[in-house]
């Protein structure tokens, strides 16, 4: 009976080592295709949170239909201006709850630039100088290219990031979505994602996949992470995981 009893003892252990060992497999799995552009950061913080997103004057007059949208889009079936696109998209990003990360539109009057929206910076000359994204449509010379990014980084330190949006992807509200929030994606600092379809960083996601997606607010939280909520463990025999200091 002894035997018997240290026997299901053993048993129990291994069951819940396997257990343990699966749910950090399949963790590991679902993070594999967050990618980082480099190891180059923004000047942020939890205490300074904002990245700005500044827009060239001929994108402010877009006209999008809400048809070209999924199904499952929050647009979907609404009266859409370009304000409402471009927040949705800067909404996406800022509301993965682990990461302090917020994007927040560049002043129409820097100078003047009013009252942060809560948990925003608030806005300066010189912040704006070091933390913003331009985003401009230009003629691309790529038929196939919907955009591109060119971060601007000094010793380490992104100052500035410019976007490229092709004049073939205003056509479509999807295409431009999903274009947008890949090319900033790369400006807040994401590289492709090949190996995965869970990233709007991809070329392999699915076509009605516009928006962030698991692996990409994975990757957030690893690179803005909120106090509390950085993801880099230290492993213990397999059996349990800890934070680093």
């Amino acid at each position: 009976m002894e035997l018997l009893y240290i026997g299901k003892v053993i048993g129990k252990v291994i069951g819940e080592t396997m257990k343990r060992f699966i749910i950090i497999t399949i963790f590991l799995f679902a993070a594999s295709g967050y990618q980082r552009l480099s190891d180059s950061t923004w000047n942020t913080s939890e205490t300074e949170p904002t990245i700005w997103i500044k827009f060239c004057d001929n994108m402010i007059s877009q006209n999008f239909s809400e048809s070209d949208l999924p199904d499952s889009d929050d647009l979907r079936g609404q009266s859409l201006a370009f304000n409402d696109v471009i927040q949705s998209v800067i909404d996406d990003f800022n509301v993965v709850s682990a990461s302090y990360l917020r994007l927040a539109i560049f002043p129409a009057d820097p100078n003047n630039p009013g009252t942060p929206e809560t948990g925003d910076s608030v806005f300066t000359i010189a912040k704006g100088d070091v933390r913003t994204i331009e985003v401009c449509i230009e003629s691309s010379s790529n038929p196939f290219q919907g955009g591109h990014a060119l971060p601007e980084i000094e010793s380490g330190k992104l100052l500035g990031c410019k976007v490229i949006l092709s004049k073939s992807v205003n056509n479509e509200i999807d295409s431009f979505i999903s274009t947008l929030t890949h090319e900033i994606g790369h400006c807040v600092g994401f590289d492709h994602a090949h190996d995965t379809i869970h990233s709007i960083m991809s070329y392999h996601h699915k076509s009605d996949q516009i928006r962030l997606m698991i692996d990409d607010k994975i990757g957030l939280v690893h690179m803005f992470p909120k106090n509390g909520y950085d993801l880099k463990e230290t492993p213990n025999f397999g059996l349990s995981c800890s934070f680093k200091d």
